[in-house]
C-alpha cells in the first residue's frame, strides 16, 4: 500500500486499505491516522465509517463507535 500511495496518494480505496491492513496487524495508531483523515473527505465510503466505529470500540469509546457504525450503516 505505501509503495502504491506514493503514486497515488490520494486513491482513497488504497488509503482505507492501509488503515485496515493496519487495524487487522492490531496497529490502532497508524490506523486510526488514516482513518481521521478519510472520514474528513466530502463523501467517505461507509468502509471508511465502519473502520473508524471498530477503532473508536477498541479504544473504549463504546458510544462514540456506536454513532459512527450507525452512520455506516446509514451510508451504505
Amino acid at each position: 500500500y505505501k509503495a502504491a500511495l506514493a503514486r497515488f496518494p490520494d486513491a482513497v480505496p488504497l488509503r482505507l486499505g492501509l488503515a485496515q491492513t493496519y487495524f487487522q496487524l492490531g496497529k490502532n495508531g497508524p490506523a486510526l491516522v488514516v482513518v481521521e483523515e478519510l472520514v474528513k473527505l466530502p463523501d467517505p465510503p461507509a468502509a471508511v465509517a465502519l473502520l473508524h466505529a471498530r477503532l473508536l470500540e477498541r479504544a473504549g469509546d463504546v458510544d462514540r463507535a456506536v454513532r459512527r457504525y450507525k452512520e455506516a450503516v446509514a451510508l451504505e
